[in-house]
């Protein structure tokens, strides 16, 4: 994985403590599961840093309609828009058909 973020030049965005706030709150809200914090920080992550979407394989925890709305509106009332979630599959753009 290093190699990789190396070899495109990939930005790896910093954890802070508002990210680990605004993943708390999902998790009081009974979005994220308290063990799955970490789920929960990488969407916060991706709201702070103004990002336009997270693409997911984790379905128990991150590509849910429960998390999707919920995470959505718990950022919009914190200052945040929301973070469209999807899978690779949605975001290919050269599907087989």
């Amino acid at each position: 994985m290093i190699a990789l973020i190396n070899q495109y030049n990939i930005t790896v965005l910093a954890l802070n403590s508002e990210a680990e706030q605004l993943a708390d709150i999902y998790i009081e809200q009974g979005i994220i599961p308290l063990k799955y914090r970490t789920d929960g920080i990488h969407i916060a992550v991706a709201a702070l840093n103004d990002l336009d979407i997270i693409v997911s394989l984790n379905f128990q925890h991150i590509v849910k309609r429960k998390t999707k709305i919920g995470t959505g509106n718990i950022n919009a009332l914190n200052g945040y828009r929301a973070v469209e979630i999807c899978t690779p599959m949605e975001v290919n753009e050269h599907e087989n058909t």
